[in-house]
């Protein structure tokens, strides 16, 4: 069981999935842009293992978390060799092709994990 869990998917199945993942008295993070809110739902295992959830937004900036730290250390964890990127590309269009993109994006979340244009 992981003492934190963080759910950057947005899809509601994903964060009630979260729940299973934690231990007693984890903490889930949702991550970014939750797709539809409205959706997602508390189930028994928040209170009954005591898990404490927490929204987080890159909207949310402090003096010392903020979008140039925060870009910062990802490039630097990457370097490092910290954070896998391999898989996270599902999708690859030319220039030409964005409207075909941008619309993957938005139809498709579920099936659209990154895109990458070949310039």
């Amino acid at each position: 069981m992981a003492d934190v869990v963080i759910d950057t998917t947005g899809h509601y199945k994903v964060f009630n999935d979260s729940f299973r993942a934690a231990r007693t008295f984890g903490k889930i993070i949702l991550l970014g842009d939750t797709g539809t809110p409205s959706k997602q739902c508390l189930n028994h295992d928040v209170m009954y293992h005591g898990l404490s959830i927490i929204g987080a937004h890159d909207s949310n900036e402090t003096p010392d978390w903020n979008s140039p730290g925060i870009i910062a250390l990802f490039f630097h964890l990457v370097a490092k060799g910290t954070f896998n990127l391999d898989g996270l590309i599902s999708h690859r269009f030319t220039p030409e092709e964005c409207v075909a993109a941008y619309t993957a994006a938005n139809t498709n979340r579920d099936q659209t994990m990154g895109i990458l244009f070949q310039w």
